[in-house]
């Protein structure tokens, strides 16, 4: 299946289709999106890539009956500074990683930037972990540890290769899915046992990169809460201090922008949708932008027109046009 999103809050609803668990996304960059996503889902795997115009962070708890292999796409010329990972913030470790395997946390989150192609195979964990043990004697210590290895280039490679290979197929009827699923446990040995040293990337995630990943929860599930970051330190059990720094280290924007563009998605929702209108029982800009806690009526719709790149009475206008 091949779709384009135009927001994250439809991204997120993907992700938690295909993997059956609750996946949370924010953009982080102002301006309108449009993300590619293509995926081939099976009975106990699934493969996919995406690539927005826009950085995107996401986040999710992690399942236990599945393990995720992850990795960026994009020139492999690019030299990688400051290698560290927050539990999979590809924006530091983008080509060179293969990651988002770790055993250490009960949560997944990564900062995905703009432009970069995220390259995915999830699979049962109990198939990956039994293959993997047969065939990479390292895996087992390497999952253990960290989230992330540095595989040779050649192993890499043949992974990026093989996930979008089966991409291209996924419309192909007569092409086995198990003969994918097959070949991806294949070159992922081949990562492991890469010919040469097997870099490690330890985990670094402290309790202000967690907070993070629950901040955007926390929006998300308190979206007709008052727009209040006294109310989410609260909730969070944190200081103004570690919330701030921690959304600052792992998105790169402030915790309040966090919720405000949270608030944004649901109502740019809002205003494309008829049912979620009449649902709510809201039909004018002015009453979908109380519903949502913006109080200032020309701070919304110039931040509004900032974030999609078109004011709300236009998207609205097109709502009712169609």
């Amino acid at each position: 299946m091949q779709l384009t999103f135009t927001t994250a809050f439809d991204v997120s609803k993907f992700l938690s289709t295909i993997f059956y668990y609750p996946a949370f996304a924010v953009k982080t960059q102002a301006g309108a999106m449009e993300c590619m996503l293509t995926a081939r889902v099976g009975e106990d795997y699934v493969f996919f890539s995406m690539v927005s115009n826009r950085s995107i962070f996401f986040c999710s708890d992690k399942k236990g009956d599945k393990t995720t292999f992850s990795c960026a796409d994009i020139n492999l010329a690019d030299s990688v500074n400051n290698l560290r990972n927050y539990s999979n913030d590809l924006s530091h470790v983008a080509t060179q990683v293969l990651g988002g395997f770790t055993t250490k946390t009960n949560f997944r989150h990564f900062h995905l930037p703009a432009n970069t192609r995220w390259l995915n195979y999830s699979c049962n964990t109990e198939k990956i972990a039994s293959y993997m043990k047969e065939n990479a004697s390292n895996y087992e210590a390497i999952a253990n540890q960290t989230n992330a290895i540095i595989p040779s280039s050649e192993s890499l490679n043949q992974f990026r290769t093989v996930v979008k290979t089966a991409l291209q197929h996924s419309g192909n009827e007569g092409t086995k899915a198990e003969h994918y699923d097959t070949i991806a446990k294949k070159s992922l040995v081949n990562c492991f046992n890469s010919s040469k040293q097997i870099k490690n990337i330890p985990l670094k995630e402290t309790q202000r990169h967690m907070l993070c990943k629950d901040l955007v929860i926390w929006g998300y599930a308190n979206i007709d809460a008052p727009l209040s970051l006294e109310i989410a330190i609260e909730q969070l059990h944190t200081t103004r201090a570690s919330l701030s720094q921690g959304c600052k280290e792992t998105m790169g924007i402030g915790p309040m922008e966090i919720l405000r563009y949270i608030r944004l998605e649901h109502v740019h929702k809002a205003l494309t949708s008829s049912e979620i209108r009449k649902q709510l029982n809201l039909h004018k800009v002015e009453e979908i932008r109380k519903h949502y806690s913006f109080m200032s009526r020309g701070n919304f719709a110039g931040t509004y027109k900032t974030y999609f790149e078109e004011s709300p009475k236009k998207t609205l206008m097109k709502s009712e046009n169609n």
